[in-house]
């Protein structure tokens, strides 16, 4: 369920990796549990990846070549399904924030730079359509982080004024590409970096 944002004085957007959901869960199971390093995976996630983010490639077809040079013993779909159970991590402290904010009347949203699969499973299978008001998503806005166009989708889609939106990111480039983009950003830290406006 969605609200309205216009006649909201502020709007607080959340990053999802980093700042939503705990980081790295995906990277440290492939080291612990499979002896796939960032090393090995660097490739992928530094060149191939992209176009999944944007929603113009597919991720198995992308992926699936990649997994013999890990050593990756299973299935596509198991290393899917670890992915993304990996890192179903959710903060509680943040999404407890996130229900009073939109207790007190507020609209709160999650954007963040995913793959269509992992967008799904974040949506559905951890619940977060029914915790944020939206989920933006790169796969669905053809853009990521810092490109200016993903924020400036997000400031059309809510109807309100960039300088009405507060938002926290975990990566620096994403914070300074927000504030280009008129909106009030910050580097998360820890939970103690939040800054709450008072309206």
């Amino acid at each position: 369920m969605t609200r309205e944002a216009s006649n909201i004085k502020t709007v607080y957007i959340f990053d999802a990796d980093g700042v939503v959901i705990e980081p790295w869960g995906f990277a440290n199971a492939l080291e612990s549990d499979h002896n796939i390093t960032r090393a090995m995976t660097d490739e992928f996630f530094s060149r191939e990846f992209h176009a999944c983010l944007v929603g113009e490639a597919d991720l198995r077809t992308k992926l699936t070549p990649y997994l013999p040079n890990w050593t990756w013993q299973g299935s596509i779909d198991e290393l899917i399904r670890l992915w993304h159970e990996s890192e179903d991590l959710p903060r509680p402290s943040i999404l407890l924030l996130v229900h009073e904010l939109r207790s007190s009347g507020h609209i709160c949203c999650l954007a963040s730079n995913q793959e269509a699969e992992r967008a799904d499973y974040i949506r559905h299978h951890m619940g977060f359509s029914q915790i944020f008001d939206h989920l933006f998503f790169s796969c669905d806005l053809g853009a990521t982080k810092p490109d200016r166009k993903f924020y400036e989708s997000i400031t059309s889609t809510l109807n309100c004024s960039p300088e009405n939106i507060t938002f926290w990111d975990d990566t620096e480039q994403h914070v300074i590409g927000a504030c280009n983009a008129g909106w009030n950003a910050y580097l998360y830290e820890s939970e103690e970096s939040l800054h709450l406006p008072s309206n």
